[in-house]
C-alpha cells in the first residue's frame, strides 16, 4: 500500500469518533478507501459484495470476533434488532436479517450477510432514508459503526496485513 493511501485511510479512521451518524459516514470513507485499494477497479456494490466474499477478510473478522466480547455483543444486538424488524433495502425492497446467536462461531455466510447489512445501513443513511431522530435508525447506525470500527481498527492495528484464508465455516 502506498504511504499516502495508508496515511489517508488512517486519517479518516481516527476522525471517526461519535456522533454515530457523522462518525459512521466518516468511518465509511476510511473503509471505502481501504476496499478501493484492496480490490481496485470495481464499483461500490460489486466491491462490497467481494469484500463480503473475501476469505482473508473473513479470517481476520472471525479472529477478531472470537477474541472481542464487545464485538460479539454488538453483533448479537444487531441480529436481534433485525430479527424483530428486518432491514429493508429501500431501492429493491429486499430485507436483511443476521443469522447470529451471539456465540464465538461466526460463519462465512453470516459474515457475507453482515457486510451487506452494513452497506445497506450506509446506503439508507447516505440516500436520506435514515432519520437521525429515530431510535431504531440511531441504533442501527450505532451498531454498524461499532462493528465496522472494530474491523477497521483490527486492519489498522495489523498494518493492513491479512491472515491466510482457511476456507471459512
Amino acid at each position: 500500500m502506498k504511504p499516502e493511501t495508508k496515511r489517508r485511510i488512517e486519517g479518516w479512521f481516527y476522525k471517526s469518533e461519535p456522533d454515530y451518524f457523522s462518525s459512521f459516514a466518516t468511518l465509511w470513507i476510511a473503509f471505502n478507501a481501504f476496499y478501493k485499494d484492496y480490490l481496485p477497479g470495481r464499483g461500490d456494490h460489486e466491491t462490497v459484495s467481494n469484500i463480503g466474499g473475501d476469505k482473508k477478510l473473513f479470517a481476520l473478522f472471525r479472529k477478531l470476533q472470537e477474541s472481542d466480547s464487545a464485538l460479539r455483543d454488538n453483533l448479537k444486538e444487531l441480529a436481534q434488532e433485525l430479527k424483530d424488524s428486518p432491514l429493508t433495502n429501500m431501492k429493491y425492497r429486499r430485507t436483511h436479517e443476521l443469522p447470529y446467536d451471539g456465540g464465538v462461531d461466526f460463519s462465512f455466510c453470516c459474515y457475507k450477510e453482515l457486510i451487506e447489512i452494513i452497506y445497506q445501513i450506509r446506503n439508507n443513511m447516505i440516500h436520506g432514508d435514515k432519520d437521525p431522530e429515530s431510535q431504531r435508525d440511531e441504533k442501527l447506525v450505532r451498531l454498524a459503526y461499532k462493528i465496522l470500527h472494530s474491523f477497521m481498527a483490527e486492519l489498522i492495528n495489523n498494518d493492513f496485513q491479512l491472515p491466510e484464508a482457511d476456507g471459512g465455516r
